[in-house]
């Protein structure tokens, strides 16, 4: 299971919304991470068909820039496979502002 940064902090996350403990709340969100992407919801997969209509695409993709940066990371890379290329190419400029890699440079 990846230790990084992101998933401690979902962990936590989930622990303040259900009361959960610590390892109760991490084997739920490990179990999810290997039965799919929990993190996209149904409105944010909504918000990515939308960057496909000109008309809605910037209040769309405000929406997605203004999500936690794990679901933002997640729904970035789903558009990524997208059919239309409007989609497409929103996705990849979201996915410049979210750090993609587990661990951190130190200096």
């Amino acid at each position: 299971m990846p230790k990084d940064h992101d998933f401690k902090r979902l962990v936590r996350a989930r622990m303040q919304n259900t009361g959960e403990r610590y390892t109760e709340a991490r084997t739920a969100l490990a179990a999810q991470r290997e039965a799919g992407d929990p993190l996209i919801s149904d409105r944010t997969r909504s918000l990515l068909g939308q960057l496909a209509d000109v008309g809605l695409a910037a209040v769309s993709r405000d929406h997605l820039a203004r999500l936690p940066e794990p679901e933002r990371r997640a729904a970035a890379i789903e558009g990524l496979g997208h059919e239309d290329w409007r989609v497409r190419r929103t996705c990849a400029l979201l996915l410049d502002r979210v750090d993609l890699t587990r661990s951190r440079w130190r200096r």
